[in-house]
């Protein structure tokens, strides 16, 4: 296994995507900079189209999809670093909402923010602008959303730990509470969820991180981290010589990534840990934050963001 660290940013990276079968990787700055980095170390940096923090990324071949703090979700050109087109989910005043996740399928642009609303752009609009379709069902910020092409159902995370089921065939809404234990009597909130086929991953505020049958939520495997302050995420991978095997990774304020061997009899393991650099230039507990993860299983890469505006690389893990 090698290991490195590029110091992208000078601030926290809060957006991680990797670009699939190339040695690139998008990253969203707590600053609002967007930057393309090479593994070897090149940088190109966006120019600067957001007011506020990026928190989310998403690309379809050479566009890419940013949303961020005041009510900003940017279209870029990947190619020439430029803006594309922007859009918006409120059309009354940009302090009402702060984008937390964007993702694209096809011709729609989907997202979620502090405005508690399920929002869909249609691509095709070269106008940008406000959503064709809102969803508003939550009672608290929507942090987090994934989607299941093949059964329609969007699954979205709240802040006051509510999980809302959306099948967009019927217009069905499920909304489910996760029952954990409370923190100072207050629901823990949903800081990432992760649809696989008949599986959701959720992160949790606690620490917690469970891997839910998504036909019942019942839990098919715990994991329990440490309690976190900052949002992080976790993946569910294949292995890269076997698909039949799988690992859960999550990210840790511990300056590790832990990895678990699913084995679906087994409710509690010790994790593989995947240490980073001592030699950052940061400050121990900006450095020791590994928020976002990103795996290519075509490389065997498993990319993390940092704290401190780093980016860390692990190649032939697994």
């Amino acid at each position: 296994m090698e290991y490195k660290h590029l110091q992208v940013h000078k601030q926290a990276v809060n957006a991680l995507s990797v670009i699939e079968n190339t040695d690139y990787i998008l990253s969203g700055c707590a600053d609002g900079r967007l930057a393309l980095s090479h593994i070897d170390g090149e940088i190109i940096n966006f120019p600067k189209e957001h007011s506020g923090s990026i928190n989310s990324i998403d690309h379809v071949d050479e566009t890419i999809f940013t949303g961020g703090s005041l009510d900003t979700i940017i279209q870029w050109d990947m190619v020439k670093q430029t803006k594309l087109n922007r859009f918006r989910t409120d059309s009354i005043s940009a302090q009402n909402n702060d984008v937390m996740d964007i993702k694209v399928y096809g011709d729609i642009l989907m997202s979620c923010g502090t405005n508690c609303q399920l929002n869909f752009h249609d691509l095709k609009n070269k106008q940008g602008g406000k959503p064709v379709w809102s969803l508003k069902h939550a009672e608290d910020a929507l942090m987090t959303f994934d989607y299941c092409p093949q059964t329609n159902f969007v699954c979205a995370g709240s802040l006051d730990g509510r999980l809302y089921s959306y099948d967009l065939r019927r217009s069905d809404v499920i909304i489910d509470t996760i029952e954990n234990e409370k923190i100072d009597d207050v629901s823990t909130s949903i800081l990432d969820v992760e649809i696989y086929q008949s599986y959701i991953l959720i992160s949790l505020e606690n620490g917690k991180v469970q891997l839910r049958d998504l036909r019942n939520m019942a839990i098919v495997q715990e994991i329990q981290e440490n309690r976190v302050k900052h949002k992080f995420t976790s993946k569910l991978i294949e292995d890269y010589h076997s698909d039949k095997k799988q690992y859960l990774v999550s990210g840790s304020e511990t300056g590790s990534l832990n990895i678990w061997s699913l084995e679906r009899k087994v409710k509690s393991r010790s994790p593989q840990i995947f240490k980073t650099s001592k030699t950052s230039p940061s400050s121990q507990a900006e450095g020791a934050i590994l928020s976002n993860i990103g795996f290519t299983r075509s490389s065997n890469r498993l990319v993390s963001s940092g704290g401190d505006g780093s980016i860390h690389i692990w190649d032939n893990v697994i």
